[in-house]
Formats: C-alpha cells, sequence, structure tokens
C-alpha cells in the first residue's frame, strides 16, 4: 500500500499556480521522489512544453516538500529556504513535452549544521533520465534576520 502524503501545497512555502509539482510519491529517510504534470495553463509551459531549465526550479521545489515533510512530522510549519546554487546541471531535452509526468527524485549528499544542504537531483520521464543536477540550499533558522542582513 502507498503511503498517503500531503498536499504538496502544505509542503512548501510556494502558494497557487507557482506550486509545480503535483504530489508526493514516495520518501526515504535522505530523499523524495514527487512527480510534476506539464500542463498548459501552467507557469513557464509553451507550445513545445516546460523549457529545461524549469527542472531546476522542479528539483528545487522537491528538496523544498522533503523539508516541508520532515518540519510537519515535527509539529512546525514549512520553512523558507533558498537556492544557493548547483553544480552540474545537465539536461538531456530542451523542453519536458506537454503531458509529460515527470519522476523528481532528491537525495540528500550532505547536510550542515548551519542550514546548507547540497542535493542530488535527477528528473526521469517513464524511468528514462532526462536531467541532473547537484543543487545546494539554504535554509536559515531566521529568515527575517537572514533577508535583513542580505539587503
Amino acid at each position: 500500500m502507498t503511503p498517503a502524503f500531503p498536499p504538496i501545497s502544505e509542503l512548501v512555502p510556494h502558494q497557487g499556480p507557482m506550486v509545480l509539482l503535483d504530489r508526493v510519491l514516495a520518501e526515504s529517510r535522505d530523499g523524495l521522489t514527487a512527480e510534476a504534470i506539464v500542463r498548459a495553463g501552467r507557469p513557464f509551459v509553451r507550445d513545445a512544453g516546460w523549457p529545461a531549465l524549469v527542472g531546476l526550479e522542479l528539483m528545487a521545489q522537491t528538496m523544498a516538500a522533503w523539508s516541508g515533510l520532515r518540519a510537519r512530522r515535527a509539529g512546525r510549519a514549512p520553512r523558507l529556504g533558498f537556492l544557493a546554487g548547483t553544480r552540474h546541471f545537465d539536461c538531456l531535452v530542451p523542453f519536458f513535452p506537454p503531458d509529460a509526468r515527470l519522476e523528481v527524485e532528491i537525495a540528500l549528499e550532505f547536510d550542515a549544521s548551519n542550514g546548507l544542504a547540497v542535493f542530488d537531483c535527477v528528473i526521469r520521464t517513464q524511468g528514462v533520465v532526462q536531467a541532473t543536477a547537484k543543487v545546494n540550499s539554504y535554509e536559515p533558522d531566521d529568515v527575517s534576520a537572514f533577508l535583513e542582513r542580505s539587503s
């Protein structure tokens, strides 16, 4: 039996149409797999589908969903995190085509005690790898203080 997961909108700090993921498919201690379906009318969708760079946002939202699921289980609300950078983003297609069901898988590679983390990320369609990346994130304890220092 597949475990029931909360809606993505309860796991990520995004709102409305900017929630690009559709649902959580699976989780592990150090990772998560989510699904995103390329549909007309969604942000960034063109006639050819989602441009490859949207894959990076899908990876970041999957990281946020993993973090949000952990926070929820600890009785906390999802926290705002930041995509701090990426290395080795490699997309084998220029677009993710309309109606494609994308499986976005993230696995924690490194977690520092200061909120920095590195994830290995993969996007597949029907089991075939379409994109890979190492994505760095930063989840500060105090977002307001971080934003104030950053301005």
